[in-house]
């Protein structure tokens, strides 16, 4: 299985902090907060699996500045940005700003692909969410990605932005 996601505004929730994640949720509804936020962190387990998936971010620069939770909770999450690093299934990339008008700019979207079912395309909306295999669809999202890809910053560079980012606006250092 391989998960290709491009974020504008945060984090995906595959990745997300507890505390991030707490954040997110808990936007205008605090009701069951913690359920919630252990239902989030329970779908991580995916990544304990004896082959996990492939994922792939893209991330928009904007969400590296988005202060979702405050300064502490950021700075934990852009260093579990970097700890993804060390992974060999996930990567991550930015989207720079500098990439202006991008294939991507109608939205946040996941591509998930499997080895012996049909390729869905995600998306979400205000308490909903959208699956497709629509074929027209996935062919389309697939392209948009790719040219998402092509246009962000290598996994070095984005790994380098993430730690800039973090010292300069949340102040500290990471290795």
């Amino acid at each position: 299985m391989e998960i290709c996601t491009f974020q504008m505004g945060m984090v995906h929730g595959l990745v997300q902090t507890e505390a991030y994640a707490r954040s997110v949720l808990g936007v205008l509804d605090e009701s069951k907060l913690d359920d919630r936020t252990a239902a989030r962190m329970g779908r991580q387990r995916i990544f304990e699996r004896s082959k996990p998936p492939i994922f792939w971010m893209v991330l928009s620069e904007a969400a590296l500045y988005q202060e979702i939770g405050g300064p502490d909770v950021m700075r934990e999450q852009l260093a579990r940005l970097l700890s993804l690093a060390a992974e060999p299934r996930a990567n991550v990339q930015i989207l720079p700003f500098a990439a202006g008008a991008h294939a991507g700019s109608q939205g946040s979207f996941n591509v998930y692909r499997f080895s012996s079912d049909p390729t869905i395309v995600y998306t979400e909306g205000y308490g909903s969410g959208h699956p497709t295999a629509n074929p027209d669809t996935v062919q389309d999202c697939s392209l948009r990605y790719d040219h998402l890809q092509a246009a962000a910053l290598s996994i070095r560079d984005s790994a380098e932005l993430i730690r800039r980012v973090t010292e300069d606006r949340y102040g500290e250092q990471v290795a």
